[in-house]
């Protein structure tokens, strides 16, 4: 693939993860510019979950976020982080210490299998609206934007090969700067006193990442990519809530 330019570059990252025919390694692919998936999102997420809030209150809004944007995000991304993230915890809770990719179809499952897997399933998406719902709820629907570029920029970070010829700290870059002006737009002083704990989630978040990588794989897997982005996803979301779900008015 040819080298590309800002727009075509995001527009390739987006389909990268995006949907389900996704994860198909190619040279020269930018992933540096990852952080643009989760950032972009993460911006459409927070606007719309504002005038939701706007709109109808926080706590209608913060119901209307829980339903609908927890399920755009599985749907943008075809379920994946979900599926992989409930087949490992499967794993794990079972004794198996050799993790599989989740996304190759293997045998068929029992009854109890399947119910615990519907459990666990159910249970971990839940969780997601449960928290999407309340940050929205509290006014700090700008957290979308920090997670989800913070986590695609993770992603990114384990996926790229170390001879990729990218601008230096492109990704850290493209999420600072691209945060900085979110949080000023939003008019609010916690939207910029909460990102430098955001930036110090992510750098954290991606070294446990990098050591969790090395321990399940010698090889760069798209779905522990996955799987890791999705845990660091949910570990920031978590902060978040301690941080600002005690704060709803209204």
């Amino acid at each position: 693939m040819e080298q590309l330019n800002i727009f075509t570059s995001t527009a390739a990252v987006c389909r990268f993860f995006f949907g389900r025919n996704q994860g198909v390694r190619q040279d020269n692919f930018p992933y540096w510019m990852t952080p643009a998936a989760g950032l972009l999102s993460g911006l459409f997420f927070a606007v719309l979950s504002a005038a939701f809030v706007f709109l109808m209150g926080p706590v209608a809004g913060g119901i209307l976020t829980a339903v609908f944007i927890p399920l755009a995000l599985e749907l943008f991304t075809g379920w994946r982080g979900l599926i992989i993230s409930v087949a490992c915890f499967e794993a794990v809770i079972s004794g198996n210490k050799n993790l599989l990719n989740p996304l190759e179809k293997k045998g068929e499952k029992t009854q109890t299998e399947l119910m615990q897997r519907q459990i666990l399933f159910a249970s971990f998406y839940i969780f997601r609206m449960v928290v999407f719902g309340i940050l929205a709820a509290s006014g700090n629907a700008v957290w979308f934007v920090y997670v989800l570029g913070g986590a695609y920029l993770i992603r990114g970070e384990l996926l790229k090969e170390d001879d990729f010829d990218a601008p230096a700290y492109g990704n850290w870059l493209m999420y600072v700067m691209f945060s900085l002006v979110t949080a000023v737009l939003a008019f609010h002083w916690s939207a910029l006193a909460s990102f430098p704990l955001a930036l110090v989630l992510t750098v954290l978040c991606l070294l446990g990442s990098r050591r969790i990588a090395e321990t399940l794989s010698d090889r760069k897997e798209f779905w522990i990519a996955e799987l890791l982005g999705y845990l660091s996803e949910n570990i920031m979301l978590i902060v978040g809530l301690a941080l600002f779900g005690r704060f709803i008015h209204g």
